[in-house]
């Protein structure tokens, strides 16, 4: 499981800096403002653009990789060589575009949430999980016993197609404020066409693209040291209940504003923050806290474990 653990690894740090949760949290308060503005079609007109760019801008990075994974794929795990490369290599390279479909996905929901919409991209994860486990089912027999991690990685493209097939499915029977239903602008635009929110989207991205990115970054460090140490080491540290448990808490630490006591003469809540240079300030400093506890706690499991033997299974393949 190690080779998957670092194959999976790598599009899911690519898709916390550029997709899913970083452009939704950026994406929504704009594009709520515009349908609070009673602005439809602009509002519109930006969510086909950023559908566009990230299709674009994904799109290229995955080809890149899959074409480069046999060059980028060892500066990942410097400690893997042999079978056990080669079939990192493969898996990433089946494994990255799903970089893509969470992209689009993220837009999506983004659309959808600010309607109140939540209920499609919250069943979707247990369709992703329906759909792998329905594809080891039926693939995972027409491999030899050494090569069913290779079901399980198209299992897990599959999976992503089907979840942001449900959502795309909402949107397009969703009525914004009984108004009207999301009308995709299929025109592919010029970069002197762009919308002036489009950059603001991407400038709101930059410090939730750097948190949530953190998050991913220190398991892929472990990782990277992890193989060093041991084959089976990569993924016993991304199943470590600490780690779990870690990124759990980040991910779903929710702060509720207290509720007024009389809502029609409550204050209207900012669909626009702001990020003044303290706040940056502060994100920065907590950022390279963490990067400092990050590597000194790698470093001491590191050399706690490095008498640890390398071990191989009984088909002859570490993972």
């Amino acid at each position: 499981m190690s080779a998957f653990t670092i194959a999976f690894q790598i599009p899911n740090l690519v898709r916390s800096l550029f997709a899913d949760a970083a452009i939704q949290a950026a994406f929504v308060p704009v594009f709520l403002e515009k349908l609070e503005a009673g602005d439809r079609r602009e509002a519109f007109r930006l969510a086909s653009q950023l559908i566009y760019l990230m299709a674009m801008v994904l799109g290229a990075l995955t080809a890149i990789f899959v074409l480069a994974a046999p060059v980028l794929v060892p500066i990942f795990a410097p400690g893997f060589e042999g079978e056990l490369l080669d079939l990192t290599v493969t898996l990433s390279q089946i494994l990255f575009p799903i970089l893509i479909l969470l992209g689009i996905t993220g837009i999506i929901v983004g659309i959808l949430n600010s309607d109140d919409r939540f209920a499609a991209f919250a069943i979707s994860p247990f369709f992703w999980n329906v759909a792998i486990i329905a594809v080891l089912v039926i693939l995972a027999p027409r491999f030899s016993e050494e090569d069913q991690i290779y079901a399980y990685a198209i299992g897990v493209l599959v999976g992503t197609v089907i979840q942001l097939a449900i959502p795309a499915w909402d949107l397009r029977h969703t009525v914004f404020g009984g108004q009207g239903r999301f009308r995709m602008d299929w025109r592919i635009p010029r970069p002197g066409e762009l919308s002036p929110d489009v950059k603001r989207v991407l400038i709101l991205m930059l410090p939730v693209t750097i948190s949530l990115g953190l998050i991913n970054f220190n398991l892929v460090i472990n990782s990277f040291f992890g193989t060093l140490v041991s084959d089976e080491a990569p993924a016993a540290i991304d199943k470590a209940p600490a780690t779990a448990v870690v990124e759990a808490a980040t991910r779903t630490i929710v702060v509720l504003p207290k509720a007024p006591k009389n809502p029609l003469t409550a204050p209207r809540i900012s669909t626009s923050p702001s990020f003044s240079p303290r706040k940056i300030l502060r994100i920065f400093s907590g950022l390279i806290f963490r990067c400092v506890r990050a590597v000194t706690s790698t470093s001491s499991c590191l050399n706690s474990s490095m008498r640890m033997p390398r071990k191989a299974s009984a088909s002859g393949l570490p993972w």
